[in-house]
């Protein structure tokens, strides 16, 4: 800037190691030739123009880049210093300092033993990821232990059969690492101490003797005030001369060491000290099923900025009540006959989990008269659900059905969605096919006047299986009738 000007390109003959250009801008730019030799300071006068000198780019470029390769369970805290080498002149080195907090990935796992502290019935060992629980039966509490920057954890909502049942609760337990030191020993002139958290140095240094109490309220000092890269994950207080520190987020760990200089003492047994502990349990009584019903379920770790989250899954089957019925005509399980005369046959049948019948022989009269026989046959399980409801779907639904067997042990969910305007039998025939196309599951299904008929493959013990109907939405245009047929 100035009254003056360049009218021509200026040559500026310094030295053979640089070059000189007149930009576009109307600035001269001096670039040295030779790489990572530095030139020096330019200085430039003119009577008439005000010239000032603009760093573009220096004689080298250091670049730090990567992933770190290390597995850690804390926050740690990686301070770093860049010195500049062989400068040229001989003059005093420059450096830059710098930080990387490190955060560890969040996770969650499923110990085999536990605490006799974490449930009610005192046992040392969790329970399984996969369990069959009975109607009416307590679920055996189920562990899961945080670790890492997981904070918290929670089981994904439930969807048809993906989730916890109802009656289960997931509870949360954190407890917040507490770490005790006493300021003790000698103190003296030109002392020091330091305490390290997750790798953060917090140093109180006195050239003169100072008290237990100034040591300890010093550091107090230089913990709670320090911010940004150097931020504490515990809050410091004082109790007396001892120094407490207190995880600020209950459940994540932090690691601690104390160093002093001299005859003093930072004194880490001191009593206080608290355990950082993080866990979720699985507990209750799920509710009541009308068909034996398997849920998948998924827990998922929250509160970490990291990613991908902590995950793990498991299965609760829930058993319905096995229950007996007639199938005969209303009143033959209550005859009156006359002496010679043959009783009508009464049949029954067997629901749920029972595999057979028998009739209990107490003797005198209370029980079968002589001459009435018994037989059992096994029979093949076969249902009809009937879609009550409009003959054509009024909006889209989607619907699952979960079949399960027990011989082979097998279980499976099968979905398909309504097209509005479609009879209800068409999208009974899709679903149909779903099932059928399942070549492991022992069950055929059929689409007929808007029933979906099962039936299972064989006869016999366990050849059975359980089926259940429910829509994503919790309700339905539709309403489901089950009838077992045999």
């Amino acid at each position: 800037s100035g009254t003056g000007s360049i009218s021509d390109e200026s040559i500026i003959d310094l030295t053979a190691s640089i070059t000189a250009t007149n930009t576009a801008s109307g600035t001269i730019r001096v670039t040295g030739t030779n790489v990572g030799v530095p030139i020096s300071e330019i200085v430039l006068s003119e009577p008439t123009l005000n010239l000032t000198v603009t760093p573009i780019k220096g004689t080298g470029l250091f670049t730090i880049s990567g992933t770190p390769s290390v597995t850690i369970n804390n926050l740690s805290v990686y301070n770093y210093t860049i010195n500049t080498t062989g400068n040229a002149y001989s003059c005093a080195e420059d450096s830059f300092s710098g930080a990387i907090r490190l955060n560890p990935l969040p996770a969650i796992t499923h110990p085999t033993s536990i605490a006799t502290s974490t449930f009610a019935s005192g046992s040392s060992t969790n329970g399984s990821l996969a369990q069959v629980v009975c109607d009416g039966s307590e679920l055996i509490g189920i562990r899961f232990d945080l670790s890492g920057s997981a904070a918290n954890a929670s089981a994904i909502s439930l969807t048809l059969f993906n989730g916890l049942p109802p009656g289960i609760n997931l509870l949360s337990y954190p407890t917040a690492q507490v770490n005790t030191t006493h300021v003790t020993g000698t103190m003296s002139e030109n002392i020091s101490f330091t305490t390290s958290i997750n790798g953060i140095l917090y140093t109180y240094s006195s050239v003169a003797t100072p008290t237990y109490q100034t040591v300890t309220d010093k550091l107090v000092e230089t913990i709670n005030t320090a911010s940004g890269n150097r931020l504490s994950p515990a809050l410091a207080t004082a109790s007396g001369t001892v120094l407490v520190l207190t995880a600020k987020q209950p459940g994540i760990s932090f690691t601690y060491t104390t160093t002093s200089t001299n005859a003093s003492l930072m004194d880490t047994s001191t009593a206080g000290d608290i355990a950082n502990e993080n866990y979720i349990t699985l507990t209750g009584d799920p509710d009541s099923v009308t068909s034996d019903t398997t849920y998948s379920y998924t827990i998922e770790t929250s509160g970490s900025g990291c990613s991908p989250n902590g995950t793990i899954s498991g299965t609760i089957t829930v058993f319905s009540t096995p229950s007996i019925g007639t199938i005969t005509a209303v009143g033959t399980d209550a005859q009156e006959v006359c002496e010679g005369v043959a009783i009508l046959p009464v049949s029954f049948k067997v629901y749920g989990g029972a595999v057979s019948l028998t009739i209990q022989l107490n003797g005198g009269f209370d029980q079968l008269p002589p001459g009435i026989t018994q037989s059992f046959q096994d029979t093949k399980q076969s249902d009809e659900i009937t879609w009550d409801g409009p003959a054509t779907a009024p909006v889209t639904e989607t619907f699952a059905i979960q079949i399960g067997t027990t011989n082979p042990v097998y279980s499976n969910t099968y979905t398909a969605t309504t097209v509005i305007g479609e009879a209800v039998n068409t999208f009974l025939s899709r679903l149909a096919a779903k099932i059928d196309a399942d070549i492991s599951l022992t069950v055929t299904a059929t689409a007929n006047a808007d029933i979906l008929e099962l039936i299972a493959h064989d006869a016999g013990p366990y050849k059975g299986y359980s089926v259940r109907v429910i829509p994503s939405s919790g309700t339905s245009t539709y309403t489901f009738i089950r009838n077992n047929i045999i």
